[in-house]
């Protein structure tokens, strides 16, 4: 009966004896195992050389017994997490990206965790606009050859004459595909670093009017206004002619599909820091706080109902992101729901005027009082 209402004090013991081995750090745990695999060892050397009595040998065996309980509850501890990490590891090799591993402690193990679950998340997203991806991409395909087909078809039955607008039409469907297989291509060569970049001083101002010239009519079509300023020495850039039209091209594109008719565009460019940033905003519906995070994401769209008519495939400011950062720049957005977008970016200022024409100090351009763009943000400068 003794022997009995001692198991429970035992159970007690053991218990706290793990609970207080659980609370120490990782590394301290091991220095423990260490410690008392060495004194099992000395404690063997010297009771074999001192084993003169039964008493002096049983003692040993108990020091071992002991030791080996509590190597056994400290291993047990620090492979336990890592065991759970190893099958979560495997899962996620098999494609189940959603697994997440509790993050215990703040040790070591902790740390390796939360990395693991960071991965988890990155392969997560990764894995869902491959699939969106995949769906966009055979649905943008499958529009225009369908037309395509049922045109032909018509043609080839007699059903349709081949007039000059038939066979426009069936140009547009085609120039479609071109225009989706040639943005794919060069996003594979952007992020494959094998884009040839040709910079020259460029003045992005002169840049802007051009592309603002060629949009004119769409602009126009929405009853649309664009203000713009330009510093008064002029926008000049080291940049590749053709890439930094494609960079405005591209954000003036996506503000004029999301800024409703009569609506407002505003391009602001100043110099700061040996570097021309480029703001380009407009008086759209805005974007989501949780969703512009991935707003440079390929083939990511805010409306998912939009199609390459309209709001395109999501590849625009991807390849838009992608172009910047071959030059040396950078790109952000800025976004709050109904009050519109801003896309900012920076190029590095042409050496000529960076060297000679900008002022050593004094207000930068524009001044902050001076822009105007009926956002709330307006003033922030990244």
């Amino acid at each position: 009966m003794s022997a009995r209402r001692g198991e429970p004090g035992a159970a007690s013991f053991r218990s706290r004896l793990t609970a207080r081995l659980s609370d120490l750090p990782v590394g301290l745990q091991v220095k423990l195992l260490v410690a008392i695999i060495g004194l099992v060892a000395l404690g063997i050397v010297l009771t074999s050389a001192l084993a003169e009595t039964r008493s002096i040998l049983e003692a040993g065996a108990l020091a071992l017994a002991v030791a080996v309980g509590l190597g056994l509850v400290i291993a047990r501890r620090l492979t336990a997490p890592l065991r759970l990490m190893r099958a979560a590891a495997l899962r996620m090799a098999r494609g189940s990206y959603g697994e997440r591993v509790p993050v215990a402690s703040r040790d070591e193990l902790g740390e390796l965790a939360s990395a693991l679950n960071a991965l988890a998340a990155s392969l997560e997203r990764a894995e869902t606009l491959r699939q969106t991806m995949v769906a966009d991409l055979a649905h943008e395909l499958r529009t225009p050859l369908a037309t395509i087909r049922a045109t032909v078809e018509a043609l080839r039955d007699g059903i349709m004459e081949p007039t000059p607008a038939t066979l426009t039409a069936l140009s547009d469907e085609t120039l479609r595909i071109s225009r989706l297989v040639g943005d794919l291509q060069e996003l594979a060569l952007l992020e494959a670093g094998r884009l040839t970049i040709d910079a020259r001083p460029v003045d992005l101002g002169r840049v802007l009017e051009r592309v603002l010239a060629v949009r004119e009519p769409d602009l126009a079509a929405k009853k649309l206004r664009v203000d713009r300023a330009v510093p008064p020495g002029g926008a000049w850039v080291v940049a590749d002619p053709d890439r930094a039209t494609q960079i405005l091209h591209n954000l003036l594109d996506n503000a004029l599909k999301y800024t409703p008719e009569g609506g407002r565009i505003a391009v602001e460019m100043w110099i700061e820091e040996g570097l021309l940033f480029t703001r380009v905003s407009d008086t759209g519906p805005g974007i989501d706080p949780g969703e512009l995070p991935l707003v440079f994401e390929r083939f990511y769209r805010s409306d998912k109902a939009r199609s390459r008519g309209t709001g395109g495939v999501g590849l625009g400011l991807t390849i838009t992101r992608k172009l910047v950062e071959a030059h040396g720049g950078t790109i952000v957005a800025r976004s709050r729901p109904g009050r519109g977008t801003a896309f900012i970016f920076s190029l590095p200022v042409a050496p000529p005027l960076a060297a000679a024409e900008l002022p050593a100090a004094g207000p930068r351009w524009p001044p902050r009082h001076e822009v105007r763009t009926g956002r709330p943000d307006a003033a922030s400068r990244p």
